[in-house]
């Protein structure tokens, strides 16, 4: 992997990152069912995740994209298909597992020479195609790029975001998992010093809460 200008740089560690926010999630019990992404870097990491190729091929498809030597890398890559569904951001369709249309060099190679992609309400929708309408999308990256109208009933919550801390934006994702109903490994987070994720776990009350009142009652009745 040859790193020769920022740009590339910049791709191979935005790139790194997705990846790496994808496996701290799973660390935590976040496993992702079905991905997609919203333009070729993306989507490259999307199918990394997917299982299409592996991180360090991803990773050299990524670095060579906007250069001549991109479909000669992309040739000598080995491709597997998904097991999970990804959505094809050139036209939004859904590749299920065993389906070949992204596992072959000539998908990536049309798409990097590809000027536009499907639009990420479009690529949403397809990716909620075969789920339930109250699906929770969980956006990996360095910051907050999809935007779900209020009228859909879909969840979507960040990994990070800008102006966020890390560990703040983490903290508040996986809160609103649990609150979604994921299984959260809450002690893979008190595993990390206090100081560092800024948070601390507190105790509740080990009883139910009750609904009593405690006003003093008056008498309708007025007195002489």
């Amino acid at each position: 992997l040859h790193l020769s200008s920022s740009a590339t740089l910049a791709k191979a560690c935005t790139l790194s990152l997705e990846f790496a926010l994808t496996e701290l999630w799973r660390s935590v019990g976040v496993e992702p069912v079905a991905v997609f992404g919203t333009d070729l870097l993306s989507e490259i990491a999307a199918a990394c995740v997917a299982g299409i190729f592996e991180l360090g091929d991803a990773l050299a498809l990524a670095t060579a994209s906007a250069s001549a030597t991109f479909e000669a890398v992309a040739r000598q890559l080995r491709f597997s298909t998904p097991h999970i569904p990804i959505v094809s951001s050139a036209d939004a369709r859904v590749v299920v597992p065993n389906d070949l249309l992204m596992s072959e060099a000539t998908y990536w190679i049309a798409r990097e020479k590809e000027t536009s992609s499907a639009s990420s309400d479009t690529l949403l929708d397809s990716l909620l195609s075969g789920f339930h309408a109250d699906s929770t999308v969980l956006e990996i990256g360095p910051d907050t790029t999809v935007q779900v109208d209020s009228s859909r009933r879909v969840a979507l919550t960040s990994s990070l975001r800008c102006n966020v801390p890390d560990w703040k934006q983490l903290l508040f994702s996986a809160s609103f998992l649990y609150s979604r109903g994921t299984d959260i490994k809450w002690a893979v987070f008190d595993a990390v010093p206090a100081q560092q994720r800024s948070a601390r776990t507190v105790s509740l009350p080990t009883y139910p809460f009750e609904n009593d009142r405690y006003w003093p009652s008056t008498s309708s009745t007025p007195k002489d």
